[in-house]
């Protein structure tokens, strides 16, 4: 008996090892919650990064983008937006455009998008939705 209270006893033990060892991994899996101005101001920091903001969403011919206002896209203002890419799964059907709406992808600093005009960009973005 004492030899099977002393397997369960190392077994959950086991488990237990290993569900900690999961979480840490799941957690930085898991995108952060950050507005636009703080992606543009702190680059470096989120570089990287898997990342969910929300801002007005841009589909169009070599300007897909995510603004802090619709102000900035109508008056050209790129550098207050990310350039966004989408994943290869669909998600890019399910984004509307010209609408408030977050996305969920992974920052990276050094791309600027097309002509360089943008503050960074989200790419493989594999869920973004309307924003409420």
């Amino acid at each position: 008996m004492k030899a099977f209270v002393a397997g369960w006893m190392m077994m959950a033990a086991g488990v237990a090892a290993m569900v900690a060892q999961a979480a840490p991994a799941a957690q930085a899996r898991a995108p952060q919650e950050v507005s636009l101005i703080e992606l543009v101001a702190n680059p470096a920091r989120f570089d990287g990064k898997q990342v969910r903001v929300t801002g007005y969403l841009v589909r169009e011919f070599e300007g897909d983008a995510i603004y802090f206002h619709r102000d900035d896209y109508d008056h050209g203002i790129r550098r207050n937006g990310l350039w966004v890419t989408f994943s290869k799964d669909g998600a890019d059907l399910r984004c509307k455009t010209l609408r408030y709406a977050f996305v969920q992808g992974k920052f990276v600093a050094k791309n600027r998008g097309h002509l360089g005009l943008w503050s960074g960009a989200i790419e493989g973005i594999a869920s973004c939705g309307v924003s409420r």
